[in-house]
């Protein structure tokens, strides 16, 4: 029987051409298929948000366009904002919340390590294929990787950030009008991925002068020009920059800010940034990439090289300076921060021109030690945040942190480390750009050296998601079983939020992330936190009513309100009611932390508690129980004058609770490790009760082993009894 033959005609042979190129593509997507598995363990292992309230608020986004088609945060249009990570993820909460928030993780995690193409295709200009794919995988294994688990920009806005990049040097080397309109469409939609891409078309602009200045044309005619033209371009250049500085100053708050009365936080907050940046790629990367600057004097022409330069040059100022500003102008409005998640986008054009130096060997020797000395200062400049678990803007310094924790590493130690890294940097450089005739020996070295600098980033990738992972396993833990509980109460029925003294949102975002049936959050005392609009109810009446624009048959409601209405579940300090009527208070105390202290987080020598009271079974009269202690605090004393008030309730100013008149008063002194009980007359409802404290203490002053550092005067209860019941 004769052998069966293959068919070589039109369908055979598409067949094989496919194959073919499913083969020489598998280079490309063996190491895509990789990463996104690996990355997309790390997900399946992140249990819950915790990055807020950035997580919530693109949750809220998402949600809205799915269910509306419109961006809106609890309810409320988002005005003047745009994001299309809303749109891209909107699909994904067609599902209940469970698989919603697994497949907003998946969507991530897919699209992130898309950045490996572009990547690879931008290094592929100045490399060989084998030192693309490796600088592709540098590009794709940094630590900012560890967001790919979270619901914020960055898994959507890096790689279209690195496809950005690869066009803008794509167009240097083909400066066609396609492969411009290319450029050009995906720059202009790329600061709707993320702000900070605005620095995208930016870099367009730069590669265009660039382009225009060495046109056939332009470069002929500067033939001709005479010195005194270029003077007078540069003082027209001076002059459009001063009028534009002006205007940017006169419409932006930012810059204004920064600018005018912080300047020199532009300096120290940017270097902290790239500090962070050159730990997190393992040094090298980034002495290699200044180095790559530099042109060589005999250097050949090559303008695949010039334009990785160009970019590489325009992106550290542009997503340099970008970073420099917002964290200098955060530090006046919130917190000093080590920003290096904004300077993420510089890693795929520094693997690129990382690559360029180890196999092309452009390098020029008296470059090399000056990049080493920036980037020592950087190195020694920056905080390294050691004592965080893990710092959320600056995730390349989680492998620093991991240090600590494992091995002991003191701040001292790791920039002796990393000094260490720096001089190792230095000389791989060195060897590459001596062993010019021993081309083999030479190529040996930086192999080593990228494989080298793979496993750092690499372990440090590994490092920040699995402290980030901690953090939301640990988030976790602490929140009530099932987290979906209000909704499954409810039956997804539209659920009011109403606290008060809100001093940790993060269990209060997390309810609101996990039960959708939440759409509005009030607070009692204006304490209610974004992200979208809150409202702070007045008192309609004495009788308890609450101003609401809102007619919602459920509450959750924190400890210390009770509501006219049925408890139908109880999860920690959580209520959930069912309400009979309106929005109606029955009692509601206030200044009362939920560890049932009294105090404040700022400096006060007076705290305060009230108890209000606008409903009892058929409005009589009764006792109510004040409890006064201090028996959680046996350390140095401090005595507190206590003063209980106890009247009829009357709208104050702000249409709130207060005292009409004193009917009962009891004063003493409470002292440490002692606890007070008094049962007092009350009038019929509505009445209130005041209790203040004159002399407050912070343990962490009288004891540095502690390390509450509120202002605390008691820890006070209020509990009302029927007359003659006690």
């Amino acid at each position: 029987m004769s052998a069966p033959t293959v068919s070589s005609g039109p369908l055979g042979g598409r067949t094989f051409a496919l194959l073919d190129r499913l083969q020489a593509a598998l280079p490309l997507l063996l190491p895509y298929l990789v990463l996104s598995i690996l990355y997309g363990w790390q997900a399946s292992r992140h249990g819950t948000p915790w990055i807020f309230s950035d997580e919530l608020e693109f949750t809220q986004l998402a949600r809205s366009v799915a269910e509306t088609g419109e961006l809106a945060r609890r309810g409320e249009p988002l005005t003047g904002q745009f994001s299309l990570y809303a749109y891209l993820t909107a699909p994904a909460w067609f599902l209940d919340t469970k698989a919603a928030y697994e497949t907003a993780k998946l969507i991530g995690v897919l699209a992130m390590t898309l950045a490996f193409f572009p990547a690879y295709g931008l290094a592929r200009y100045v490399v060989s294929k084998p030192a693309a794919i490796l600088a592709a995988l540098g590009a794709t294994m940094i630590p900012a990787y560890a967001y790919a688990s979270m619901l914020v920009e960055e898994p959507l806005a890096y790689p279209w950030a690195t496809l950005c990049l690869y066009l803008a040097v794509r167009w240097y080397v083909e400066p066609t009008r396609r492969v411009f309109a290319a450029a050009a469409a995906v720059a202009v939609v790329a600061p709707l991925f993320r702000d900070e891409l605005v620095v995208a078309p930016l870099i367009l602009v730069g590669v265009g002068l660039a382009l225009a200045w060495q046109h056939p044309r332009v470069r002929t005619s500067r033939r001709s020009w005479h010195p005194a033209v270029y003077v007078v371009a540069a003082g027209v250049l001076v002059v459009v920059g001063y009028f534009a500085e002006q205007r940017v100053t006169a419409r932006s708050v930012e810059w204004r800010t920064v600018t005018r009365v912080f300047p020199e936080r532009l300096l120290e907050y940017g270097v902290w940034a790239a500090g962070a940046f050159t730990i997190g790629i393992a040094v090298l990367p980034v002495v290699a990439a200044l180095t790559f600057l530099v042109p060589g004097r005999r250097e050949p022409r090559d303008r695949s090289v010039e334009a990785l330069r160009l970019v590489l040059g325009l992106s550290i100022l542009g997503f340099g300076g970008y970073t420099a500003l917002k964290a200098a102008y955060i530090s006046t409005i919130f917190a000093d921060r080590v920003s290096e998640r904004n300077l993420i986008y510089l890693s795929p054009v520094v693997f690129a021109a990382t690559a360029a130096v180890l196999e092309r060997r452009l390098i020029r020797l008296w470059v090399v030690p000056l990049a080493a000395l920036a980037v020592l200062y950087l190195l020694t400049a920056t905080p390294y945040q050691m004592d965080v678990h893990f710092y959320s803007d600056a995730p390349g310094l989680g492998i620093l942190s991991r240090a600590n924790r494992d091995y002991g590493w003191t701040p001292e130690h790791a920039q002796t480390v990393l000094i260490w890294f720096l001089a190792g940097a230095a000389a791989v450089l060195l060897a590459v750009a001596l062993l010019r005739a021993r081309p083999r020996a030479g190529l040996a070295v930086g192999a080593v050296a990228a494989v080298l600098v793979l496993g750092w980033t690499m372990t440090a990738q590994l490092a920040a998601a699995s402290a980030s992972n901690a953090f939301s396993r640990a988030f976790l833990r602490n929140l009530p079983q099932p987290v979906d509980w209000v909704d499954t109460a409810t039956g997804g029925a539209p659920t009011l939020y109403l606290g008060q003294k809100i001093s940790d949102a993060n269990g209060l975002w997390l309810l609101e992330f996990w039960n959708r049936s939440i759409k509005r959050v009030y607070s009692l005392d204006g304490t209610a936190p974004g992200p979208g609009p809150t409202a702070t109810p007045d008192l309609a009446n004495r009788r308890g009513v609450l101003s609401s624009p809102v007619d919602y048959e459920y509450v959750v409601a924190e400890t210390g309100i009770d509501l006219v209405g049925d408890v139908i579940q109880r999860k920690g300090s959580w209520r959930l009611f069912r309400l009979d009527g309106p929005l109606r208070l029955e009692t509601n105390q206030s200044g009362i932390y939920s560890d049932g202290w009294v105090g404040s987080q700022h400096e006060a020598d007076v705290v305060t508690a009230t108890y209000s009271r606008f409903a009892t079974p058929n409005d009589r009269g009764g006792d109510i129980v004040v409890d006064v202690s201090r028996s959680a605090w046996c350390g140095k004393n401090v005595p507190g004058k206590v003063l209980i008030q106890v009247g009829p309730l009357a709208l104050g100013q702000q249409r709130n609770g207060v005292l009409a008149s004193v009917s009962e008063e009891r004063r003493f002194v409470i002292n440490a490790c002692q606890e007070r009980s008094f049962t007092i007359p009350a009038p019929p409802p509505p009445f209130h009760v005041a209790v203040s404290i004159d002399g407050t203490f912070v343990p962490q002053e009288l004891d540095p082993s502690q390390s509450e550092r509120r202002h605390l005067g008691a820890q006070v209860g209020f509990n009302w009894v029927p007359a003659g019941a006690t």
